[in-house]
């Protein structure tokens, strides 16, 4: 097991999805962790209820330069996870996109530049930017966003390059597929389609899937975290970006369709693609994470039948958290 013992670790966005799994792992681990995000409601908590005596929660936005300033230096490595992750949204709504998507991690980045120490910066960026890709994705792919989210999530790895060149400041990107398992949102889109599926499930509504439904790849959580504690701790992964992925591309539809089976609830509907979603359709994507691996040691583990029997589990085992994302 890792040994993350008096390291200090700061989280931002740190009550979401992938925000609160990585904490409870490097809680166990030992570290020192604090976790920087909005607290809108207690509804957001809960996701942390198990470990909120033992992480520091700090009830601030990324766009607060006072607060970054004052919480990034004191740390060995911080984890940049705050976003807005809705990809029709960020059309709609560019500025604010640009405000946090954009102005968020430039002031870690600047406030990490500004400490006599500076911490190591894991930036999570996605597979989005690349728009339409023919073939295979790797990290030799050119970025080439086809919509606002990407644009901006593309300029965010600019800066960590640029960072790291000029002013010394340790990043790593990561470039995950969509990302499913326990404590996602179920009730939005933005936080992983397959999540959405769960939630739909487990309400026994409908399970809404784009016809013609394009290939994907789905990554467990756990898996995801184990890539977030392999780049934090290892220097070989410094000034690099890896793409995230299984190798094992599923269509929407046939995910929708297991999801189902799994949850014993809920349906598939087939519709046609909404304009909304046509002009930003990215067609099949099937990665080759083989550079991680080949470099660190990472692969994923949990396939997705096993992936959603564990999602599923958890949510019924666990209702506060089911209600609370719901």
């Amino acid at each position: 097991m890792p040994d993350w013992t008096n390291q200090k670790v700061l989280i931002t966005g740190g009550l979401g999805f992938t925000g609160s799994n990585l904490a409870r792992r490097l809680v166990d681990y030992d570290a020192d962790v604090t976790l920087l995000d909005i607290v809108r409601s207690e509804d957001k908590l809960a996701t942390i209820e198990d470990i909120s005596n033992e992480v520091e929660i700090v009830d601030a936005d990324v766009r607060n330069e006072e607060a970054i300033e004052r919480h990034v230096p004191d740390a060995d490595v911080v984890y940049h996870l705050a976003s807005k992750t809705s990809r029709p949204a960020a059309n709609e709504n560019p500025r604010e996109n640009l405000d946090v998507n954009c102005r968020g991690p430039l002031n870690v980045l600047e406030a990490a530049a500004g400490s006599n120490d500076p911490p190591r910066v894991v930036y999570v960026s996605t597979q989005a930017l690349l728009g339409n890709v023919d073939g295979t994705i790797d990290e030799s792919v050119e970025p080439d966003p086809i919509d606002i989210y990407g644009i901006h999530k593309r300029t965010v790895e600019d800066y960590c390059d640029l960072y790291t060149r000029i002013k010394d400041v340790p990043t790593t990107v990561l470039r995950p597929a969509n990302l499913y398992g326990p404590g996602a949102p179920l009730y939005a889109t933005g936080y992983g389609i397959v999540n959405q599926f769960i939630g739909d499930a487990l309400r026994d509504d409908e399970l809404t899937v784009f016809e013609p439904s394009d290939l994907r790849e789905f990554l467990f959580m756990t898996d995801m975290v184990d890539a977030l504690i392999r780049v934090g701790e290892d220097d070989r992964a410094i000034d690099e970006t890896y793409v995230l992925g299984t190798g094992d591309p599923r269509s929407m539809k046939e995910a929708a369709e297991l999801v189902v089976e799994t949850a014993g609830s809920g349906s598939v509907e087939l519709v046609p693609w909404t304009d909304t979603w046509q002009e930003i359709r990215r067609g099949d994507v099937v990665t080759d994470p083989s550079k991680i691996e080949e470099q660190l040691g990472w692969s994923a583990e949990v396939d997705f039948e096993e992936g959603l029997k564990r999602a599923i589990e958890f949510y019924r085992e666990n209702p506060n958290i089911l209600e609370a994302n719901s």
